[in-house]
């Protein structure tokens, strides 16, 4: 007798234990398609969707196992990407903490992303959402369940996207102009005048600085953790690298240089200890900028105060609307990827690229005459 499947409009049937009974009998499901294996993906798609899971360890909850995770993963990452990891699980925890982590389907990770999407980015979700699977997929290796809910989950922010502000390039000159004066607006002059990240201005030793060639490496970064600041490795090799500057900055740098400090941006009366990422904002960077704000303001130039991340925006977007090499940019930047400038902190200047474009040039040309008035 022929094989029924091998009928063309016949069905292939794959069955999968889905559960147990209250004797302890496995519960079947069927699953069909006009392959064998298109009735497997049909059955692989249900263990997703349903997170089917006959677990080794069906009594840990997901709060346990985000723990037992993280702890594993305290030995092999940097303390801010570990901090990045607390985060995001603890948005997960408060809605799925004490449930059984072979409980949680991929409908409810699905329905709960929906519901916090309004307050994330969506490079802030992809994030979330990453390190969550990382989780799961940390609970399947050690065979507590033996299925990834989130995998296959599609998200999609429903936060408004807030633009970043940036300084043009005429507003620049004066912020530094102004700051090259203040001691404390060495950490201006040089995240705002080179794209240094605070992370980095905050990281930068005077060992790391050759005067006399007008050069400052950069080979470690600042970070706030739970303990204080936190001294790292910069963010990836690309950020290592030595940054060219100015000799007025050089100048700026020698009018306040002391020695008997390890770090260029310092908390007074701590010689070796970097400066705290908090309290260098609120005492040093704030109070620079304000006065600077409020400097111009008595000259009737109106110039707003921008947060430290986005003075690294502004240098990115005068740089690319100054025409300059995309390539040297990057490298002064830290960035191995172009991608990274024109997507993220290119900010063109849109008068510029009128000028450029010849868009409706103050020259622009008579409109051809039209046949009926040249007869």
């Amino acid at each position: 007798m022929k094989n029924s499947s091998n009928r063309p409009n016949s069905k292939c049937e794959v069955k999968i234990t889905i559960g147990h009974d209250p004797n302890g009998k496995a519960i079947r499901k069927s699953f069909y398609g006009r392959s064998k294996r298109e009735a497997k993906q049909k059955a692989e798609q249900f263990k997703i969707d349903n997170t089917y899971n006959e677990s080794f360890d069906s009594n840990i909850t997901f709060k346990q196992l985000c723990e037992e995770c993280l702890n594993e993963r305290e030995k092999a990452v940097r303390p801010t990407t570990l901090n990045t990891y607390k985060t995001t699980a603890a948005i997960f925890i408060k809605e799925f903490g004490d449930m059984k982590a072979s409980l949680i389907t991929r409908k409810m990770i699905s329905n709960y992303i929906d519901k916090i999407a309004v307050n994330y980015s969506a490079t802030y979700l992809r994030i979330i959402v990453s390190n969550i699977s990382y989780i799961f997929n940390f609970g399947c290796q050690n065979e507590y369940i033996t299925v990834n809910p989130c995998q296959n989950i599609r998200y999609k922010s429903a936060k408004p996207k807030k633009e970043k502000s940036v300084y043009t390039e005429e507003e620049a000159d004066l912020i530094i102009e102004y700051c090259q004066k203040r001691e404390d607006g060495i950490s201006v002059d040089l995240m705002l005048g080179y794209g240094l990240t605070k992370s980095e201005t905050l990281g930068i030793q005077y060992s790391d600085i050759d005067f006399e060639n007008r050069i400052i490496s950069i080979r470690r970064g600042v970070t706030y953790g739970k303990d204080g600041a936190v001294v790292d490795d910069p963010k990836n090799k690309h950020r290592r690298r030595d940054v060219a500057v100015s000799a007025k900055t050089i100048e700026h740098i020698r009018k306040f240089e002391d020695r008997n400090y390890t770090y260029l941006v310092h908390e007074p009366g701590h010689y070796d200890e970097p400066y705290n990422p908090s309290r260098w904002y609120y005492a040093s960077y704030k109070v620079c900028m304000d006065a600077m704000k409020y400097h111009y303001q008595d000259e009737g130039i109106t110039i707003p105060a921008l947060n430290p991340h986005e003075l690294r925006h502004s240098r990115a977007s005068i740089y690319m609307n100054k025409g300059i090499n995309i390539a040297a940019i990057c490298a002064q930047l830290g960035w191995s990827d172009p991608k990274m400038l024109m997507t993220v902190y290119g900010h063109p200047d849109i008068d510029l690229l009128r000028k450029l474009l010849e868009i409706d040039d103050e020259n622009e040309k008579e409109p051809a005459k039209s046949a009926d008035s040249l007869s």
